[in-house]
């Protein structure tokens, strides 16, 4: 027995050898399946790790309340409410940077630590320099970010602009947060490191400059154990109405927090739904290229059983050979995907701004990932292998009978075709089985190209709906509180200024039965040019006068259709609470947005004429004019340019998107090459005697060869065909089980994407064709007829 083993070894290892070409392209099906499995699945592990322990160790609060002004005694009530854990109060407060190296007008966001040091929850990490000296007012800490696009260090100067009066601080240090792991101001979906600051002064100093000693307007506090989240934040809503709350929210309702959790979702999605489809369909697609290949040694297996091999020996040869292919292209995948998710990891560093973040490759995923291509492997060959040796020699040695009638082709369409081409037709249809799973075999290869290339396409029309579509003004400014709408004919008025509409924006609580959603409802001109709700076909969403207009994820997240009532519950002044219908339904692409006319958010919160938000179109080559004026201007909270918007669209989304769409559609091209050129040389493998016996009786080799090209023709051409079908699908399917609030992937496909797929394909099938043609000019005739030993 073993010197039988030890012969089967060899032949083994032969088959290796002289099937190499094959063998590479079929552990590169592994290896691809393989790596996106470790990139997808290392880059959800280290985003998770990252997260919790940095929240953790810096007790990233539950919950979070913003207000006008109350006593510090009030704090000491809210301790009361059942449920609440930890509470700390603080002073919060938007201020402008003055940089002399920025044009655009910077804002920051102040925050108050106590006189002991560290808070008590969102702790601070000292990236560099030194912790505020709390006799000292004039040191402020800076984040970590800002710190680092601005060229910030320890002992320079900064100048801020506190509740109107110029200031000049020391930079003590620079810190990380985890309440700004992902630093946005307020309403922004993106961080805007350059233009956006998260500033840390002493308390005294921030209570001093806006008026707050002895009180505060922010708070942030953990829930006891097993405490009801909603009652707390009830009760939280309830105490301090009265003193100008704009609402407690949650976690998870926390810019940041939301942001990384949206990030963090969209890795569980592909950790999940990407290595299955790619592990699956080169599963599937190994299966039907090993099963072809040994059904090709067919007559080999025969040979072996009739010189007594048992059948043991014979499974455990082909579970050799199938098992080096698969540790071979299991190990490579996983060291492409370890390289791959080190990069990945490395671009997050500058988006997620964590202490530690470090990629690890964890034991049980090579495991799980060699583990799986072994199965993969031996499940593919296993089937073949064992129908084939548990027959009779003599049946194994008798070719199998092909269920092909010449009859039913030979005169199809009224006219008689010529023999080459029922040779052909006789490969694909006299084995239907075999010639479907070829098929199934492109059609699903072809996919996994389109896969990664439309999210080029997703993205373009990302840019061109947001950015050129609906918001359509150069220049969004807020101000610091709402006045009379003729403000925004002050503003049309500065130099550079081509139009401007002002707009009413309300921070609100939307419900529908149990469902609730915190966002903002703009009042904007029904007639407005600058801010256009469109429908996915462009379509422009007139705004309704009276109604409701909710994005489509919107209305979804509360279940609402057109025709239905909406509870707003209105986050600040007096804080109505109205039923409003909701009348109409736009498509929007970054964020959740609610839309009503200025009038009717006017009515509805019983004022006049007033607005706190300007839009505004500028003359380009007078920015620098524009962007001075605006500067000086005292009534203006926040500045912000659609170039700027569009750059760090760019750099952010696109960019982090744009990795992930390069690496599958290379991995997707990986496995067309493999599927397609296995298709091409098991097929002249299956039918290298058949070819042979053509040539001798006085086929050309270009004959012989248009006959196995008629072949692998027609299965590309089908197999391309099911592929446009299901790539539009298996595009939807990976988008549907994607849910998030930052930004929504339209499953958008254009054209040249199909037909960069379609090419791909037929420039692998041509080349496959090379190689065989190959094959066929040297074919040794008498070599091919003899049986092999």
């Amino acid at each position: 027995m073993v010197k039988l083993a030890s012969m089967l070894d060899r032949k083994a290892l032969r088959d290796l050898g002289t099937m190499r070409a094959q063998v590479v392209t079929i552990a590169l099906l592994v290896a691809a399946g393989v790596a996106v499995f470790v990139m997808s699945v290392s880059n959800y592990a280290t985003l998770l790790r990252a997260q919790r322990d940095h929240y953790a160790r810096e007790r990233f609060a539950d919950a979070f309340v913003s207000l006008k002004r109350a006593p510090l005694a009030v704090a000491d009530s809210l301790q009361l409410i059942d449920g609440v854990g930890v509470l700390e109060p603080r002073v919060v407060a938007t201020v402008r940077v003055d940089h002399p190296g920025s044009a655009l007008p910077i804002t920051g966001r102040i925050v108050s630590v106590p006189h002991s040091g560290q808070p008590l929850l969102n702790r601070l990490v000292l990236s560099s320099g030194s912790w505020v000296d709390p006799a000292r007012a004039d040191q402020v800490m800076v984040n970590d970010a800002f710190a680092g696009s601005r060229g910030i260090r320890p002992g320079d100067n900064i100048r801020i602009i506190l509740n109107g009066r110029l200031q000049r601080f020391e930079v003590a240090g620079t810190a990380l947060s985890p309440e700004f792991v992902f630093a946005t101001r307020p309403g922004d979906p993106l961080p805007d490191d350059r233009n956006f600051a998260v500033l840390w002064a002493a308390e005294k100093t921030v209570a001093t400059a806006f008026d707050m000693t002895g009180a505060f307007n922010d708070i942030v506090l953990t829930l006891a154990p097993g405490a009801s989240q909603s009652h707390v934040l009830a009760e939280l809503d309830r105490a301090l109405a009265a003193f100008g709350g704009t609402g407690a929210i949650a976690r998870r309702d926390h810019a940041s927090h939301r942001f990384l959790e949206d990030e963090i979702t969209e890795q569980r999605t592909l950790a999940v739904i990407a290595p299955v489809l790619f592990f699956g369909v080169a599963a599937f697609l190994l299966a039907v290229v090993v099963g072809r290949m040994v059904e090709a040694q067919r007559n080999q297996i025969a040979s072996l059983k009739a010189l007594g091999f048992p059948t043991g020996p014979i499974l455990r040869h082909y579970f050799i050979f199938v098992g080096v292919i698969a540790i071979a292209g299991g190990l490579a995948g996983v060291a492409c995907g370890h390289i791959l998710a080190l990069s990945v990891v490395e671009s997050y560093r500058g988006f997620f701004r964590f202490p530690v973040m470090e990629h690890h490759l964890e034991g049980w995923v090579v495991a799980v990932a060699i583990g799986g291509s072994l199965a993969a492997a031996l499940g593919a060959v296993v089937r073949t292998v064992a129908r084939i040796v548990l027959l009779p020699a003599a049946v194994v040695m008798r070719p199998p009978a092909p269920r092909f009638r010449a009859g039913a082709l030979s005169t199809l369409g009224g006219r008689s075709w010529p023999a080459r081409r029922l040779v052909a037709l006789r490969g694909v249809f006299g084995r239907p089985a075999r010639s479907a799973l070829a098929v199934i075999g492109v059609g699903l290869a072809m996919p996994l190209v389109v896969l990664g290339l439309f999210w080029f396409d997703a993205l373009a029309y990302m840019i061109d709906m947001t950015f050129d579509r609906i918001q359509r003004g150069d220049a969004h400014v807020t101000l610091n509180e709402a006045v009379p709408a003729s403000a925004a004919g002050r503003l049309a008025g500065l130099d550079g200024v081509m139009l401007a509409e002002g707009q009413r924006v309300v921070p609100v609580r939307l419900r529908s039965g149990h469902r609730a959603h915190r966002t903002a409802i703009a009042g904007l001109p029904p007639e407005g040019e600058l801010n256009v709700p469109r429908q996915r076909d462009y379509g422009r969403v007139g705004i309704p006068e009276d109604g409701l207009l909710l994005s489509r994820r919107l209305a979804d997240r509360l279940g609402v259709r057109i025709g239905e009532a909406v509870t707003v519950e209105v986050l600040e002044g007096a804080r109505p609470v109205r039923e409003v219908l909701m009348t109409a339904i736009s498509d929007d692409v970054l964020g959740m947005t609610a839309t009503m006319s200025v009038s009717a958010l006017n009515a509805l919160m019983r004022e006049g004429p007033v607005v706190n938000a300007v839009t505004l179109r500028t003359d380009p080559s007078r920015l620098g004019e524009f962007l001075r004026k605006l500067a000086e201007t005292p009534a203006v909270a926040t500045t912000s340019l659609k170039s700027v918007w569009l750059e760090l669209f760019q750099e952010r989304v696109v960019g982090l998107i744009r990795i992930s769409a390069v690496l599958l559609t290379m991995f997707g091209g990986l496995i067309v090459v493999g599927v397609v050129y296995n298709t091409a040389r098991v097929a002249f493998h299956e039918r290298a005697t058949e070819l042979a016996s053509l040539r001798i009786l006085g086929f050309t080799k270009g004959e012989v060869a248009r006959i196995l090209f008629a072949e692998l023709a027609v299965v590309v051409a089908v197999g391309i065909a099911l592929g446009v079908m299901l790539a539009g699908w298996i595009v939807r399917l990976l988008l549907s089980a994607r849910s998030t609030e930052s930004f929504d992937i339209p499953p958008v496909i254009a054209p040249r994407t199909y037909v960069f797929a379609v090419m791909t394909v037929l420039a692998t099938s041509l080349a496959s064709a090379w190689v065989v043609r190959r094959r066929i000019d040297r074919l040794d005739l008498i070599g091919v007829l003899k049986a092999r030993e």
